[in-house]
Parts: structure tokens; C-alpha cells; sequence
């Protein structure tokens, strides 16, 4: 006798950052609520400017080119989990079409993933630890030492239950 099971797959999408600010970091984690950023962009499947949730599959991205972004913080979600709730596009950014041609490959390869929505509730369900860039502006400007950085470690870890690591 053959059985036959009912398979479930959700879309593997794997692990996605995101980047933000320790200030928005905060927000996002006490209102449980991922936002848009203020820039419209044109989804590929409407034509029309809508507002989007940015992530990419590449956790040294942030650090790579982000001209007047404060990089702080890498959330690191479940791209899997996050999919079964929300729609997660491909997106590439035509850089070329923009006057930045100069750029270096590796920045050009984003390999970014878009959800085109003002926002993402109960984030907290998708996030799976975090990544503090102790080289960004933000972390600098709080002028740490390295017993500085693990108590802000130990703080956050204590204050939001996730996983936590140090760049």
C-alpha cells in the first residue's frame, strides 16, 4: 500500500539583513513594528512608486556603501519564516541608470529583497540576533571601550531576549 503525505514548503529564502540605526533599532524592537524607509521606488510589478522594506542576503552590505546611512545595526531575520507572512521581491537597483557607474561590482551585486508595504508587524517574531558594527558612526560617537561595547552587548541581550554579535 502506498501513502502519500501532503507536503508543506514555504519559499526558501534564507537568512536577510537589515540594516538601521541604534536609534531606529530601538523603535523597531519597543513598537515590535518594521517600517518604510521615506524613499518611494518603483515596484517592478505595479510600475508605480510605492513604499518598501529593504533587506539584502549579504550581512557586509551595510558596510559597503551606504552614502548618509548610519549603519549601527545588522538585524538578522529568517527570510523563510518572514515569507510565509509577507511577500519578499528580488529587487537590483540600476545604478548605471542612476550616474553611478563608478561603482565597484560587489556593490552593484546587492543581492537585494524587497517587501513593498509601509510596514512589517510582529518583526520580532523573524528576528534572529543582531549585529552591532562597532565601526559605524553611530557606535563611535558613543565612545566606548571594548568593556563599553560588551555592556551594551549584555544590555540589549538582557533587554530584547535575542542573540547578539560584535563586529
Amino acid at each position: 500500500m502506498i501513502k502519500l503525505a501532503r507536503l508543506i514548503e514555504g519559499k526558501q529564502v534564507g537568512t536577510l539583513y537589515h540594516f538601521t540605526s541604534m536609534d531606529n533599532f530601538k523603535k523597531i524592537m519597543d513598537s515590535n513594528m518594521l517600517k518604510h524607509s521615506n524613499a518611494k521606488e518603483t515596484n517592478p510589478r505595479t510600475k508605480k512608486k510605492e513604499n518598501s522594506i529593504s533587506f539584502t542576503r549579504d550581512k557586509r552590505f551595510g558596510n559597503a556603501f551606504r552614502p548618509g546611512v548610519n549603519v549601527d545595526i545588522a538585524l538578522v531575520i529568517d527570510g523563510n519564516k518572514l515569507s510565509n507572512n509577507v511577500k519578499i521581491m528580488p529587487f537590483q537597483f540600476d545604478f548605471d541608470r542612476e550616474g553611478m557607474h563608478d561603482l565597484p561590482q560587489n556593490i552593484k551585486d546587492e543581492m537585494e529583497e524587497k517587501v513593498w508595504a509601509n510596514e512589517i508587524k510582529n518583526i520580532k517574531n523573524f528576528i534572529t540576533g543582531i549585529i552591532i558594527n562597532t565601526k559605524s558612526k553611530g557606535i563611535k560617537r558613543l565612545k566606548l571601550d571594548d568593556a563599553g561595547i560588551l555592556a551594551l552587548e549584555r544590555d540589549l541581550r538582557n533587554e530584547y531576549k535575542i542573540h547578539i554579535k560584535v563586529i
